[in-house]
């Protein structure tokens, strides 16, 4: 985890970080979860990687969430005509980062339809996930 705190340190500050670890602890006490993550932002909560234990090819690496996820989902629409979302979904949530200009679904809805994680926290998952419509959706 101390390779996780140095990224946080770096990209928003030792100050944020300290204030952020005081608060999460002592909000975590009485119950309430996720403080950290909501003070650091989006940037340090959508890291990914530095698994050492779960997953020894990601020991060594961070995978950062996309600058402008719109502008890659507009992108990926325009160059390959596949529609789609960039999220940061996990056991605990989802988060919609961007989308494509052409989904007018809501990210209320978007939440729903990936709530329970399809890309799942197992080794054997993939980054993408295809979604079709049903008949009755």
């Amino acid at each position: 985890m101390a390779i996780n705190m140095q990224y946080a340190i770096n990209k928003v500050g030792l100050g944020k970080v300290l204030i952020a670890s005081i608060l999460g602890g002592l909000t975590k006490i009485i119950g309430i979860k996720g403080v950290f993550y909501k003070i650091v932002g989006r940037e340090v909560s959508g890291l990914d990687g530095f698994y050492d234990g779960a997953w020894e090819e990601y020991r060594d690496i961070g995978i950062e969430i996309p600058l402008y996820p719109n502008q890659v989902c507009n992108a990926i629409k325009d160059k390959l005509g596949i529609t789609c979302i960039i999220v940061d979904a996990n056991d605990f949530g989802v988060v919609i980062l961007g989308k494509s200009k052409d989904l007018k679904l809501t990210n209320r809805i978007l939440k729903k339809i990936i709530k329970d994680n399809p890309a799942s926290q197992l080794k054997e998952k993939t980054p993408f996930v295809l979604i079709r419509k049903k008949d009755n959706f």
